[in-house]
């Protein structure tokens, strides 16, 4: 089995993780949502957008959001990527042969976030499952995503590890 590339210090932080760490009541997702930001913040890593994640986050992002995202600007810690359509192509042909209509856009919502995992290389911090399970379940030699890394916000222990650079996150293709 081919490893493939070692996890990057870079993240793609899904706008599901702002709009967590800003719920009000808070709760157990908003206490998860803003220990993984904080566990960012702390490390060195560097958290990337492209202009859909940058919209999505303006529209989800509120309080302790905002000033992560602020403070990781601040530290020059964002940087920017142009979405790459090749990559997204490449997505959209494997969810096209494998997936019914319905599937298909239920996936494609998150597929700007795979494609800048792939792109830049970056690994996933998400809080969404469902997401994780829907690419998860499509793995296979020819999946555009075969190598990219998924850390659950909720997986604290796989998290704190990769944040602390001791370890890395759990590759998306190898997840439970």
């Amino acid at each position: 089995m081919n490893a493939g590339p070692a996890a990057p210090r870079i993240a793609v932080v899904d706008a599901d993780v702002a709009y967590k760490a800003s719920q009000k009541p808070v709760n157990h997702e908003a206490i998860s949502a803003t220990s993984a930001l904080d566990r960012i913040l702390k490390s060195d890593i560097v958290a990337v957008f492209d202009s859909d994640l940058d919209r999505e986050w303006h529209q989800h992002a509120r309080d302790y959001a905002l000033t992560w995202r602020t403070e990781m600007e601040s530290r020059h810690r964002v940087q920017w990527a142009e979405p790459n359509p090749g990559v997204r192509e490449a997505i959209s042909e494997v969810l096209a042969a494998k997936l019914t209509a319905p599937e298909i856009r239920a996936r494609e919502k998150d597929a700007h976030v795979v494609a800048l995992a792939i792109q830049t290389p970056a690994v996933v911090v998400s809080g969404d499952d469902k997401a994780r399970n829907g690419y998860s379940a499509l793995c296979s030699d020819m999946a555009p995503w075969k190598h990219v890394f998924w850390c659950r916000v909720r997986e604290d222990l796989a998290l704190d590890a990769w944040c602390r650079g001791t370890e890395a996150p759990p590759r998306l293709c190898e997840a439970t």
